[in-house]
């Protein structure tokens, strides 16, 4: 997912200035991570300097990563998936599912078995508007939402309150073409590891991903910080809401 932002430059303190208002989830306009930010509803997704670049798969990604340096003051990444997910393909980065309970399992399983999602998925692959045709958004969308909330908690640590449901709306068409698209994009990290942008990586202590997945952009990225944030799941601005501000609030003023 794509967030797309005011293109014009933010200074850092104008960055301080909107989380002094709001704990807001500061991510990077231009997504190339190998999944999508996740958080809840109520977390605006605001930029440290963004412009709406990417969203259309005719732009070379490289070059798109090659021009961070030049639109990006800073850039936050929090509980990031694979900077390219070509070297993570399906679970390898980390798999939520193993930590549901026997009742979630078998409710995800019944889920998963759904013959009308299993044939518009299938028939996705080669013809999207007859898989559309066959199953709309509203009997899709509210599959993906089911699925979504059978899995909710295995994000979180271990031993955890359940998480509360929230009501983002999950589109189940664009979830699978988003996912299809980061499998035919190139290697961004030759690109990225010339953009010399000020950046922050937040990882949970119990997220789900790999360590080594979050480590990898501070090996790509020259100019980045690893934070890695004690008792918080993959939903680390939820989990621990007073760090996670703390966090962007000193990175953004003094960084």
């Amino acid at each position: 997912m794509t967030r797309r932002c005011v293109g014009e430059r933010l200074t850092r303190a104008g960055a301080a200035a909107v989380l002094a208002l709001t704990p807001a989830v500061v991510q990077m306009c231009v997504t190339v991570s190998g999944g999508p930010p996740v958080g809840p509803p109520a977390l605006a997704a605001t930029a440290l300097g963004c412009a709406a670049l990417l969203g259309r798969r005719t732009r070379p990604l490289a070059a798109l990563a090659g021009t961070l340096a030049a639109v990006l003051a800073a850039a936050v990444f929090t509980s990031p998936g694979a900077l390219w997910g070509r070297t993570r393909p399906g679970s390898e980065a980390g798999d939520p599912w193993k930590r549901l309970t026997p009742a979630q399992r078998e409710r995800r399983e019944e889920l998963a078995g759904e013959p009308r999602i299993l044939a518009a998925s299938l028939l996705l692959r080669v013809n999207p508007r007859a898989a559309h045709a066959l199953v709309g958004d509203r009997e899709a969308d509210h599959w993906m939402r089911e699925t979504a909330l059978t899995g909710k908690d295995g994000g979180s640590c271990p031993g955890a309150a359940p998480a509360p449901a929230h009501h983002n709306p999950l589109g189940f068409y664009a979830n699978q073409l988003t996912s299809a698209d980061f499998e035919e994009i190139p290697d961004p990290r030759p690109a990225l590891r010339t953009a010399h942008v000020p950046a922050l990586v937040l990882r949970g202590d119990c997220d789900y991903l790999a360590p080594e997945v979050a480590r990898e952009y501070v090996t790509t990225l020259p100019d980045t910080r690893f934070v890695a944030v004690e008792g918080a799941g993959h939903a680390l601005p939820r989990n621990r809401p007073a760090r996670y501000r703390s966090l962007l609030l000193d990175f953004v003023t003094r960084g």
